[in-house]
């Protein structure tokens, strides 16, 4: 399981949670490497301990992206997809995309 610091800004203010996943069951065979097909990985989010223990520090918009939509848990189970151009984290319900 990978885990990769995910830094989620609000104007000035940020604060880094972690993206873990892995890769997910595929039936068919699949090259390596990333393409404009989606490849899908589970994953789950994860609030640091010190960011729940401290949430009413940081900025409203924060607080409502870990309260709403990550329920105020430590972690939660998201869907991951990844193209060569771009990736969804359907738990933030964020799609970053990049050139």
């Amino acid at each position: 399981m990978a885990a990769t610091p995910l830094v989620v800004r609000s104007g000035t203010e940020s604060v880094t949670l972690v993206l873990h996943t892995v890769d997910g069951l595929r039936q068919t065979p699949r090259s390596a490497g990333l393409t404009s097909d989606p490849r899908l990985f589970n994953g789950t989010v994860e609030v640091p301990q010190t960011v729940l223990d401290h949430l009413d520090s940081y900025p409203p918009t924060v607080r409502t992206l870990i309260q709403g939509r990550l329920h105020g848990a430590r972690f939660t189970p998201t869907d991951v997809r990844v193209t060569d151009r771009a990736m969804t984290v359907d738990g933030l319900g964020v799609n970053l995309s990049g050139n």
